[in-house]
């Protein structure tokens, strides 16, 4: 079987959020899914029926993963959620209104919003000229849906002490029975700071997976 990583970005990103993270893994064997937001589509995942997939997806992108017809033998939320405004009333009630400000906001400045977003995500994101302002409002819609995890598949979850976007008690909140890991330093990117630590855990989580008789050669 071929092992195949499948990268899915978040909200507000696009593909090249995993340019650093990606080069410690064999480019043939990695996909990076697009959804669209600032140039085309590029969703599309061959499979031949001899290929192992991991997903690996950062925020919204790891509902994205799930959202897919694809049969993952692991997944990897990275900064990820299922429930974005999380289930306590105190949590739910402070990040839903947040979130209303913010749909608000993108309504009238698009690109002033993104542009809040990636600061607080702790990057000075990218030099934006165009984006489909539908794509993004849908998806931005989609945050105040719930998802569940799939059965019986392996779950990684890898977060940051420091990020204000997933916080550390939603992760909590929502990952009560997975793996979860906390890096220091991160905020809401994938950078130079956590990317040893991610690249680390997600290897030692396929070996685990690997050593409990898991039949994918992983």
């Amino acid at each position: 079987m071929k092992l195949c990583f499948v990268f899915s970005h978040g909200w507000g990103f696009d593909k090249k959020i995993w340019n650093i993270l990606s080069k410690k893994f064999p480019p043939e064997n990695c996909i990076f899914l697009d959804q669209g937001y600032f140039s085309d589509k590029e969703l599309s995942i061959p499979d031949d029926g001899h290929t192992t997939f991991i997903g690996i997806g950062h925020s919204l992108g790891f509902i994205k993963l799930l959202e897919l017809k694809v049969k993952f033998s692991a997944l990897v939320a990275i900064q990820g959620f299922l429930n974005f405004l999380g289930h306590g009333q105190y949590l739910y009630c402070k990040r839903n209104l947040e979130l209303d400000v913010m749909k608000r906001h993108f309504e009238i400045y698009p690109f002033k919003t993104l542009q809040s977003f990636y600061a607080k995500c702790g990057i000075d994101g990218p030099n934006i000229t165009a984006l489909d302002k539908e794509l993004l409002r849908k998806d931005l819609n989609q945050l105040s849906l719930k998802f569940e995890l799939p059965k019986e598949v392996p779950i990684l979850v890898l977060a940051s002490k420091d990020d204000v976007v997933v916080p550390p008690n939603l992760v909590r909140d929502n990952f009560k029975n997975a793996k979860v890991f906390f890096h220091d330093k991160g905020a809401h990117r994938i950078s130079s700071l956590n990317c040893d630590f991610i690249f680390n855990k997600i290897m030692g989580f396929l070996d685990e997976i690997k050593e409990k008789g898991n039949p994918a050669k992983i």
